[in-house]
C-alpha cells in the first residue's frame, strides 16, 4: 500500500535516496562486521589446526617412545574438536554472504521493474482541473484475480463538486478513485479530465494536481516533516507548520520527543489513527491540489478530533473538487452528489434525501452503516 502513497505524491526520487541511504548504512555495517571476523576468524582456525599440527606431532613422538598416555591422548582429541566451532562458523558467514548478494540481485531487479502504469510518448501537460472529470464506459479488472470490478462505468464530476462514492464493496470505491491519479488503468473506456484523456497526460503534471487521504497508507517511518513534505526541498519548514496547523495537527507535533523531527510510522513513535490521518491531511493540504481524495476512517476518531478534523476541511476544501468515501451521516449530507456502486456499476446517483426515500438499496446500506432504522429527510 505504501507504493501507491509513494506514486500518488511522486516521492519516487525521494523515497530511492531513503532506501538508498539505507542499504548504504546497511552495507557499511556489516563490511565493518565481516572485516573484522575475517580477520580474527581465519586466523583462529590457522592457530587451531596449528595447535593440532603440533599435538599430532608431538604425539606421534611420544608413541614411538612409549612415553604417551590417556591423558595426552584425551588433550589432543579435545585440541582437535575445539576446531569445529570456529571451521562451521567460517563456513555458515559465507553461505550467508551468499544468500545476501542473492537476495540484493532480487531486491534490484525488483526495484528495476517497470511500472504498470507506463507514460505516453509525446503525453502533454495537464494545466489543471476546471470543468469536469469524466468517466466514460470504464471498466476495470482486478490485477491477479481477473475479477471485474467496474463494469461499463459512466459518470461526470464536476469541478468544485463534494461527491460521495458509496456501496458494499470498498474494492470498487477504491478501484474508481485508484484510476484518477492513474494508479491503474482502465481495462477499457476513457477517463478524462476537461477533455484530455488521462493516457494523455504526463503522470507528474496529473498527479500534482491530486492528494489523497487514504486510511491504510497514512504515514511512512520518517519524521514528521518527511511525511507531509515527502522530502521536497521546496517544502520549507515555515510552510510544514503552516499546513500542520491548518490540519489542526500543529499542537500534538510540537509535544512530540522531536518535534517535526521525530521519527513516526511502524518503526518511530507511535501516533493515534487521530494524529495519523491529521498528519496525512497536513500532506495533503501542503500541496494545494484540485482535486482531494478523502476516505474517513471507519473508527478510531472520538467527537473532539472529529470537530478538529472538520473544521480543517472546512478551512481547506471550498473551491476544490472532493471526493469522499464517507463513513459519517454529516459528510454523506455534505455531499453535492453521491454515486452508489454496486456490483462494479452505478446504482444510482443523487443527493442523500433523494436516495434515502427512491432506491432501496441506499437505504439498506444506510442502515447496516448507520445502524439507523429511518431518518427524518
Amino acid at each position: 500500500m505504501i507504493m501507491r502513497l509513494i506514486k500518488c505524491y511522486m516521492m519516487e526520487l525521494f523515497n530511492q535516496s531513503r532506501v538508498e541511504r539505507q542499504l548504504a548504512g546497511y552495507a557499511t555495517a556489516q563490511q565493518k562486521r565481516f572485516r573484522g571476523e575475517s580477520f580474527y576468524r581465519p586466523l583462529l582456525v590457522l592457530l587451531g589446526a596449528t595447535a593440532a599440527l603440533l599435538l599430532l606431532y608431538v604425539a606421534g613422538i611420544l608413541l614411538l617412545r612409549g612415553t604417551t598416555g590417556v591423558a595426552s591422548l584425551i588433550a589432543m582429541t579435545t585440541a582437535l574438536l575445539l576446531l569445529y566451532d570456529p571451521v562451521n562458523r567460517w563456513l555458515a558467514d559465507r553461505r550467508l554472504m551468499q544468500r545476501g548478494r542473492e537476495s540484493a540481485i532480487q531486491l534490484f531487479k525488483f526495484l528495476d521493474r517497470p511500472s504498470e502504469v507506463g507514460q505516453a510518448v509525446g503525453a502533454e501537460f495537464l494545466p489543471g482541473i476546471e470543468k469536469q472529470i469524466e468517466f466514460d464506459n470504464v471498466s476495470l479488472r482486478e490485477p491477479g484475480s481477473g475479477r471485474m470490478l467496474l463494469q461499463n462505468l459512466s459518470l461526470t464530476i464536476k469541478a468544485g463538486q463534494r461527491i460521495g462514492l458509496v456501496g458494499s464493496d470498498d474494492l470498487e470505491k477504491y478501484a474508481l478513485v485508484y484510476l484518477i491519479p492513474r494508479l491503474l488503468d482502465p481495462t477499457s473506456g476513457e477517463i478524462r479530465l476537461d477533455q484530455h484523456n488521462l493516457r494523455w497526460v504526463t503522470l507528474d503534471s496529473l498527479r500534482d494536481k491530486i492528494s489523497t487521504v487514504l486510511v491504510h497508507n497514512l504515514v511512512f517511518h520518517d519524521t514528521v516533516a518527511n511525511n507531509i513534505g515527502c522530502g521536497d526541498p521546496s517544502y520549507t519548514l515555515p510552510r510544514i507548520i503552516e499546513a500542520a496547523k491548518v490540519a489542526r495537527a500543529h499542537q500534538f507535533i510540537q509535544k512530540l520527543p522531536k518535534g517535526y523531527e521525530t521519527p513516526i510510522g511502524e518503526l518511530g513513535h507511535t501516533l493515534t489513527l487521530s494524529q495519523k490521518y491529521r498528519v496525512a491531511l497536513a500532506r495533503a493540504i501542503i500541496r494545494d491540489p484540485s482535486l482531494l481524495i478523502l476516505e474517513e476512517p471507519e473508527e478510531g476518531l472520538d467527537d473532539e478530533t472529529k470537530a478538529l478534523v472538520d473544521d480543517a476541511l472546512a478551512r481547506f476544501l471550498p473551491g476544490r473538487t472532493v471526493i469522499f468515501l464517507p463513513h459519517r451521516v454529516s459528510t454523506i449530507r455534505s455531499c453535492d452528489k453521491l454515486f452508489l456502486l454496486h456490483n462494479g456499476k452505478l446504482e444510482a446517483s443523487g443527493v442523500h434525501k433523494d436516495l434515502l426515500t427512491q432506491n432501496r438499496l441506499y437505504r439498506h446500506l444506510h442502515y447496516l452503516e448507520f445502524n439507523e432504522m429511518a431518518e427524518v429527510v
